[in-house]
């Protein structure tokens, strides 16, 4: 598996190349709620340690990706436990399968119940590549190209990875300066043992780094829809006119994602009030580059709720 991203297996991805990890800030309530749904969850599943197959980690986790992706309104769809097929691995199990648009895959995670020692980790890994793979085959055969995000967690630990199917780039995702103790993955702490405090501060930076991914998958698949709509319109010699709410849009998404890093930045700098006040400004920003698109939307639930109504029934 090594060789097909171009690394030499011998030496068990000690030359495996990186990107950056960046946090996009979330506003505080946000995550609260994320928070609030693990709770929900817990009661149902017991603490992590006492979790012990994929499906009830999958589960506890999910509320991340839930809250999350629903701040794209439909511009994502999660495709769970999708069975899909590809160069490497013929089946490839993936607990959370995202397209944008419905069409580009984008990210996925993978969740392992025990990822026990290096050679677990190398096998995990080596699906991750596979999963990949697949998913870079899933754009190609649609006309698109642009990096799979791929998120492989075994309940405690987050390890992150993008592949470039075009070069067949695989790299890892790391922290500024590459800390050695994050090298593989970014750990949750055991709230039953060490409380709830620094759980809740590592699951935040693992949220906002995962919103930070998904804030560039949307950027990079409305990039290549506006390629493609420029390109057909230039091969039929008439500018299509989807051509204009794309680069809407990008312009405002762009916006977006600038101030959500521009909030974290704040907030290290201990300005707490201007990093919520840019968050505020970022979500605004994302809610007009979705409602300049015309994308299949279906009402909420939540839409035909009447109280009066309801008190009767």
């Amino acid at each position: 598996m090594a060789e097909f991203v171009e690394l030499n297996p011998r030496l068990e991805l000690d030359d495996i190349g990186t990107f950056n990890l960046h946090r996009s800030r979330i506003p505080t309530d946000l995550f609260r709620s994320i928070v609030e749904d693990m709770d929900v969850l817990l009661a149902q599943y017991g603490p992590l340690r006492a979790q012990n197959n994929e499906e009830a980690r999958s589960r506890f986790l999910s509320p991340i990706f839930n809250r999350l992706i629903a701040q794209f309104n439909f511009a994502f769809r999660n495709l769970p436990e999708t069975i899909i097929e590809g160069r490497i691995s013929t089946r490839g199990r993936i607990k959370h399968y995202f397209k944008a648009f419905g069409s580009i895959s984008v990210l996925f995670i993978e969740v392992k119940f025990k990822i026990g020692n290096d050679a677990d980790r190398l096998d995990a890994i080596a699906q991750v590549i596979a999963e990949c793979d697949v998913c870079d085959r899933n754009n190609a055969a649609k006309g698109f190209d642009m990096p799979i995000i791929g998120i492989l967690c075994d309940g405690m630990s987050f390890e992150f990875f993008s592949f470039d199917g075009k070069t067949r780039k695989f790299t890892r995702g790391c922290l500024p300066g590459d800390p050695a103790e994050y090298r593989c993955g970014l750990r949750l702490t055991d709230f039953t043992l060490d409380g709830p405090g620094r759980f809740i501060a590592g699951l935040r930076q693992i949220c906002e780094i995962i919103f930070d991914l998904f804030m560039g998958a949307y950027i990079s698949s409305l990039t290549s829809f506006r390629e493609r709509s420029e390109w057909k319109g230039k091969k039929d010699g008439n500018p299509r006119k989807s051509l204009d709410e794309w680069d809407e849009a990008l312009k405002h998404a762009q916006k977006a994602f600038g101030k959500f890093r521009a909030a974290e930045t704040k907030r290290k700098g201990k300005d707490g009030e201007r990093a919520n006040t840019l968050v505020e400004e970022a979500l605004y920003a994302l809610e007009l580059s979705i409602q300049s698109l015309t994308i299949r939307r279906t009402n909420f639930i939540m839409t035909g709720w009447d109280d009066l109504k309801v008190e009767e029934v």
